[in-house]
C-alpha cells in the first residue's frame, strides 16, 4: 500500500508543478514496485503503463531529460521512510 501512496503523493507534486519531487517519489514508488512486480504477484495493466509513460514523458519533457534522471535516481534510493520525508518537506530537494 505505501508504494502506491507514494505514487499518489508523487502526481500531487507534479500537479501542484514541484516536479523535482514528484520525480524522486516517482523513483522511489517505481523501485519498490519493481520487486513486487518481479515476483508476478502485482502486474501493470497497459492502461497503467500508458498513463505512466505518458506522465513521466511529461515530466522529462518539463524538467530536462537530465534533471528528471537525476532526481528520479534520487528517488530510486531512498526507503520508504525517506520518501515520507521528502514528501512531508522534512527533507530539501
Amino acid at each position: 500500500m505505501t508504494k502506491i501512496k507514494l505514487r499518489d503523493l508523487g502526481f500531487c507534486y507534479f500537479y501542484q508543478g514541484d516536479y523535482a519531487k514528484a520525480a524522486r517519489l516517482f523513483g522511489t514508488a517505481d523501485a519498490a514496485l519493481a520487486d513486487v512486480v518481479a515476483f508476478g504477484r502485482v502486474g501493470w495493466s497497459p492502461a497503467k503503463l500508458r498513463l505512466r509513460d505518458a506522465e513521466y514523458a511529461r515530466l522529462r519533457e518539463l524538467m530536462g531529460d537530465a534533471e528528471f534522471e537525476a532526481a528520479f535516481r534520487a528517488g530510486a534510493t531512498l526507503s520508504r521512510l525517506q520518501a515520507v520525508e521528502v514528501a512531508l518537506d522534512r527533507v530539501r530537494n
